[in-house]
């Protein structure tokens, strides 16, 4: 039961375009600053921030602090494995 509610969760996630628009970038580089993210969907950064931590909280993506910039990468496989199938 833990699995289902886990990709539920995932899923409720995944299911908003703009959140799924950065896994989906995310999924071809090993890692990207807030500014590729906001360049590459051509969003106002609050925007993009906010869905960031969104992912963040569900533990979809990791942020490393890199100097003055935070580089985010996808963490988890279930997610990996389903981009990677829907690609």
């Amino acid at each position: 039961m833990q699995h289902e509610h886990e990709l539920v969760q995932i899923f409720k996630l995944l299911g908003h375009p703009i959140r799924l628009t950065i896994v989906k970038l995310l999924s071809d580089a090993d890692h990207m600053t807030v500014g590729a993210i906001v360049d590459a969907v051509e969003l106002p950064q609050p925007t993009v921030s906010q869905q960031l931590a969104k992912l963040k909280a569900g533990n979809i993506v990791d942020a490393e602090r890199a100097g003055t910039n935070v580089k985010y990468s996808l963490s988890n496989p279930i997610v990996k494995q389903i981009v990677k199938d829907i690609k």
